[in-house]
């Protein structure tokens, strides 16, 4: 349909993934428990961190593509919109096949 679209489950792991290492894992032990190459994992952090930790891109389609998995904001920090929250968790729901499992 050329849309450009990102797969939330793999994104959201990776992200996951990234983030354990910028919390001191090492690249050996997050590569092995989470299936991602210790290769990729390293490019990834080197060349992508900013765009799977922050949730932002340069490329308008794909700032646009990261909508739904981009980080929350802190919802205690301002007034949230708590209808956009919701929505954004079913989509995410939906994406992942989350109630099937």
């Amino acid at each position: 349909d050329g849309y450009l679209r990102v797969d939330p489950a793999e994104f959201l792991h990776v992200r996951e993934a990234l983030t354990r290492v910028d919390r001191g894992e090492s690249f050996a032990t997050v590569a092995g428990d989470t299936g991602i190459a210790e290769s990729t994992l390293r490019s990834l952090h080197q060349d992508r961190r900013d765009l799977y930790l922050g949730g932002e891109a340069e490329d308008d389609r794909v700032d646009e593509a990261l909508t739904d998995v981009r980080p929350l904001k802190d919802v205690r920090a301002e007034d949230p919109d708590f209808e956009e929250l919701r929505e954004r968790v079913e989509r995410l729901e939906e994406a992942t096949d989350v109630n099937s499992r």
